[in-house]
């Protein structure tokens, strides 16, 4: 699991003391093809590090559909990056058999307000992962709009 970690982009800068300090608190979970680890709108209280598997990340178009953004494999993270616990906007589902390393956001908050330089190199991994992320959901709210307007175009005539 510590090798896993160190490899994700979050943690990958991290000492050994504190890769050690984050195991602590971090849970392995394994999640079967067609698994929903969380839906949009769901309060997502951990960061996921995929060990091995793929993700499929999803964002909710309508009442009752959604649509695939992107997929997340080996390394990579996903969840509750905002480390708020608001409702999520994107959901996420097992593509295979996926392997997944959970991480408590409270926990991690607690940890990284008490290891400043953990801190440090999380946060400066953060910000282009947000980037990504952010770009991602403003392209599908773009197209989502632009598919509404044309469905209802004859009421704006």
């Amino acid at each position: 699991m510590k090798e896993a970690l160190q490899k994700s982009l979050l943690f990958k800068n991290f000492s050994d003391a504190e890769t050690d300090s984050l195991l602590s608190f971090t849970k392995k979970k394994t999640y079967y093809a067609g698994n929903i680890l969380f839906e949009p709108g769901e309060k997502v209280e951990n960061i996921y590090v995929v060990n091995y598997g793929s993700v499929a990340i999803n964002v909710q178009t309508t009442a009752d559909e959604n649509e695939y953004i992107s997929m997340i494999s080996t390394g990579q993270t996903f969840g509750g990056i905002q480390m708020e616990s608001e409702p999520s906007l994107i959901g996420a589902r097992a593509i295979e058999h996926v392997e997944v390393f959970e991480i408590n956001i409270t926990e991690l908050k607690a940890f990284l307000d008490s290891h400043p330089g953990a801190a440090i190199k999380f946060y400066h991994a953060l910000v282009p992962h947000l980037g990504k992320s952010n770009y991602l959901l403003f392209n599908e709210a773009i197209k989502y709009k632009t598919a509404h307007l044309k469905e209802h175009k004859h009421a704006f005539l």
